[in-house]
């Protein structure tokens, strides 16, 4: 038997089967996720497509709770 820290995202499934269980930690752990791109270099077609769709995916995942205990930072792009 072990431990380890995780996002609770990847493993739903195992939870939701009884297949693994999680313990909340206190205090609460945060990380901040960004996209970062070079000021010097324009991002190519592929790139921004890239970008615009994870950005539209974090925002569904984020605003429809799909995505359990991840919040959208307002005013930062």
């Amino acid at each position: 038997m072990g431990h380890t820290l995780l996002p609770v995202m990847p493993l739903q499934h195992d939870l939701a089967s009884g297949a693994l269980c999680a313990v909340p930690v206190a205090p609460a752990l945060t990380r901040r996720l960004v996209l970062c791109a070079s000021k010097h270099i324009p991002l190519s077609a592929a790139a921004t497509a890239v970008v615009q769709l994870v950005q539209g995916l974090t925002q569904t995942l984020c605003t429809s709770g799909a995505w359990q205990g991840a919040a959208l930072i307002p005013g930062e792009a």
